[in-house]
């Protein structure tokens, strides 16, 4: 504001007017400063060297192209294909609670630098960084590695974290849980929680993770002021929405949730049997898509506020490509989720699925997806290295194949998880091969 006020003072001085328009250091502003740009009399701000058309409803972030050292067919290329983000992604997914200390903020901040080194040395571009803590695996989110007005805080280190990253030229996403969120006040949890159907009657949600409703805007309200409060502390450059939003063919059935069904579709969903009207379980299933998409798309808005250019990837189960009428055991879609997302970040995971012949089920899924608009563009193969059902690491000569499977049937972005840097795995010499952004630096 005193800057604002100083140089309106100094233009009046010397031209006798004010400018309209202000062009933000580093193309770097939030919703609060252009606040404070209009409340100073100014109508239009631009970014600097952002790819992408400009458009009237974004007069606070106008895209400028700048014509630098290059052949102008490439830069002719870049205003005809404005939407085509030639980087190639290579992103470990990352978790916080191994490299956490609660006995020394000291140690920990060594842990990180191990962890930094590793990564540098892989030459990865992107990092999918654990924002929530989750020391026991359960999936079920009670603290959070950020300052926050929703839940405790285990360990204030994530913006630190994230900002170490960011100076060594890695992307960061802070991966989040979505709905899977355990509120301090045990009654109001319960109270919204996620509801299954369970013959005449309803009870919590039995599956492995322990929801709350997308349905009430308390919910929507206690996490939007999470995902706020995150952008607002932490150098982001984006969300990784976690696999927890998701609703079973059984689920949600809480009241306000039957409620919103009944007034679009005019069904009470308690009184008939799904089982029996195929159309009816259809427009449910969709419906509860939507509302999923809807809710995620609040919560963008709350980063926005602080992150205005922060980017949008999901999770989604492979499951939903090979078998697309999944999407009534899940709530999810892969082509809504496309039109939504920067990116979408696909399960590829063989041994999860149980698949016996993993190359060609990976090859298959690589074809699903070229037959989407921009889904090879837009899509991240994220491969497993840990095999949970069995306990035991994936093979790092297994890892590698399945890399290599999905790149030579045309994918272009690549992930993994997890990583363990105490125990080397997957082993740093062996998937440096793969992960290094130096390998493919160019789209094909």
């Amino acid at each position: 504001e005193a800057d604002f006020a100083a140089q309106t003072e100094l233009f009046k001085k010397h031209l006798g007017t004010i400018p309209r328009a202000v062009i933000w250091p580093f193309g770097r502003y939030n919703a609060i400063s252009w606040e404070i740009a209009q409340a100073a009399g100014y109508r239009i701000a631009f970014k600097a060297g952002y790819r992408g058309l400009a458009y009237l409803d974004r007069l606070n972030a106008v895209n400028r192209l700048m014509i630098e050292k290059q052949p102008i067919e490439d830069f002719i290329i870049e205003i005809t294909n404005p939407d085509v983000d030639k980087t190639i992604t290579r992103a470990v997914q990352v978790d916080l609670d191994l490299i956490y200390d609660p006995e020394s903020y000291e140690k920990t901040d060594k842990n990180l630098g191990k962890l930094i080194d590793r990564l540098v040395e892989m030459k990865v571009n992107t990092v999918f960084l654990q924002a929530f803590a989750d020391p026991e695996g359960t999936g079920n989110i009670e603290s959070v590695y950020f300052h926050n007005r929703v839940l405790p805080v285990r360990a204030d280190i994530f913006s630190h974290a994230a900002h170490q990253m960011i100076i060594r030229d890695m992307y960061v996403y802070a991966w989040m849980p979505t709905l899977s969120i355990v509120l301090p006040d045990k009654s109001l949890n319960e109270e919204l929680r996620v509801l299954e159907k369970s013959g005449d009657t309803t009870r919590p949600s039995q599956s492995w993770y322990k929801r709350l409703t997308p349905f009430s805007s308390d919910v929507r309200k206690l996490i939007y002021n999470l995902y706020e409060d995150l952008a607002a502390h932490s150098q982001i450059h984006g969300i990784l929405f976690q696999d927890d939003a998701y609703l079973t063919d059984h689920e949600d059935y809480h009241p306000l949730a039957l409620a919103g069904y009944k007034e679009r579709f005019g069904k009470d969903l308690l009184s008939v049997n799904l089982n029996d009207s195929p159309e009816l379980a259809m427009n449910w299933s969709r419906h509860k898509t939507e509302v999923l998409i809807d809710f995620t798309k609040h919560l963008m808005e709350g980063v926005r506020r602080h992150r205005p250019n922060a980017l949008f990837a999901r999770n989604i189960y492979a499951l939903l490509l090979t078998k697309p009428e999944s999407e009534e055991w899940f709530a999810q879609n892969y082509e809504l989720f496309l039109e939504t997302y920067d990116q979408v970040v696909i399960m590829a995971y063989p041994q999860m699925e149980k698949v016996s012949q993993p190359s060609t089920w990976l090859e298959e899924l690589v074809n699903k997806v070229k037959g989407f608009p921009h889904g090879i563009e837009k899509t991240v193969f994220k491969i497993q290295t840990y095999d949970w059902e069995r306990n035991t690491w994936v093979k790092d000569t297994v890892i590698l194949r399945e890399i290599r499977d999905i790149l030579s049937a045309g994918g272009i972005h690549i992930a993994y998880y997890p990583d363990n840097l105490w125990e080397d795995k997957p082993a740093l010499n062996t998937i440096k091969l793969e992960m290094s952004t130096q390998t493919y630096p160019f789209l094909p």
